[in-house]
């Protein structure tokens, strides 16, 4: 069973095994991330409307680069429920082990979302389906329900 975040003007469902694990209520960007057990967490920063999707899929891109000299990033654009998605599937070396990455950004209910959802390699193809369930369950306030 799914459990919902509600804040921000944004709803989104997670598993129920999944913790709740960072929530930043009074900057930018507004932050909230949930993480499975194990290595993989979803990330969602919300940013005003005057931002982006290509500049944060950018930045964070540059900020990736920084730290992982050995970083391979494939540009990614894709449409998910009439919504323009930007952004960067990654990979790099951490403490040895690969880590794969997705960098995502758009525009929703007057607000630029970005999006990271990471995972050690292996943990990361096994979640790459839950990641994408938060994504598509990603909804403003203002959205009818969903079934």
């Amino acid at each position: 069973m799914p459990t919902e975040y509600h804040n921000f003007g944004i709803q989104f469902r997670y598993p129920d095994n999944w913790s709740l694990i960072d929530e930043e209520a009074s900057g930018w960007p507004r932050r909230v991330s949930v993480q499975s057990p194990n290595t993989a967490y979803w990330e969602l920063q919300i940013y005003p409307s005057d931002y982006s999707p290509v500049s944060l899929t950018q930045k964070a891109l540059d900020v990736f680069r920084e730290e992982y000299d050995d970083l391979d990033a494939q540009p990614v654009s894709e449409t998910v429920d009439h919504h323009q998605i930007v952004g960067y599937d990654l990979d790099f070396l951490c403490l040895d082990f690969v880590v794969m990455c997705q960098v995502r950004s758009l525009s929703l209910g007057g607000q630029t979302l970005l999006l990271i959802c990471q995972a050690e390699s292996r943990e990361y193809r096994e979640e790459r389906e839950v990641f994408d369930a938060i994504t598509r369950s990603l909804k403003t306030a203002e959205d009818p329900p969903s079934d």
